[in-house]
């Protein structure tokens, strides 16, 4: 136990065992994104399609974290070497001044998603999913974007040194901005 709550175990898994955990991926995705500040969820179909997709792409990396005390994760986070071509690096890319794409895009690993089921949020299980992911991809850039209104995961990113590198990208004209965020991965 550490501060009170279950020592948390984060396994990492490859893209091949990662291909029989789409669907449990898909519902902690579904728990985690269902609530406030997010919009709603995928289909399951539709996310499991994404998560095929996401999962052959280079530098493939799913971490799930679970409390020891059963078999089903609470959180997870997931990524992959970010290349252009792709549909979020070639629409971040367009949006960036040439300085802030040379430092940041140049073979980053992108965090897909990254979530914590309400029930456990607040116990430093996202920042150890952060932690973790950080000592193991072997990337030395580190990029993402969250909505940027009302999302108190923003405060997580920022302690764990990423910093705003665009302060309010929509993916769609109807969409809620978004922040861009990167950081420096140091071993």
């Amino acid at each position: 136990m550490t501060d009170g709550h279950p020592r948390p175990r984060i396994t990492q898994h490859s893209a091949e065992s990662a291909l029989l955990l789409g669907e449990a991926i898909y519902a902690l995705y579904a728990e985690s994104f269902r609530s406030s500040p997010h919009n709603g969820v995928e289909t399951e179909t539709q996310y499991l399609e994404r998560w095929n997709q996401h999962r052959r792409r280079p530098g493939f990396l799913l971490l799930t974290l679970d409390l020891g005390t059963s078999t089903a994760p609470v959180g997870f986070l997931y990524g992959y070497s970010g290349r252009p071509g792709t549909w979020w690096f070639d629409h971040v890319v367009a949006e960036l001044p040439e300085t802030i794409r040379t430092q940041w895009f140049t073979d980053p690993f992108e965090i897909v998603e990254m979530g914590v089921i309400p029930a456990y949020r607040g116990r430093g299980y996202g920042t150890r999913l952060i932690q973790r992911a950080l000592e193991v991809i072997p990337n030395h850039r580190v990029v993402l974007s969250t909505q940027r209104d009302r999302n108190p995961v923003v405060r997580l990113y920022q302690r764990e040194g990423f910093e705003v590198i665009h302060p309010g990208l929509r993916f769609s004209d109807t969409g809620e901005p978004f922040l861009v965020m990167a950081r420096a991965v140091h071993r």
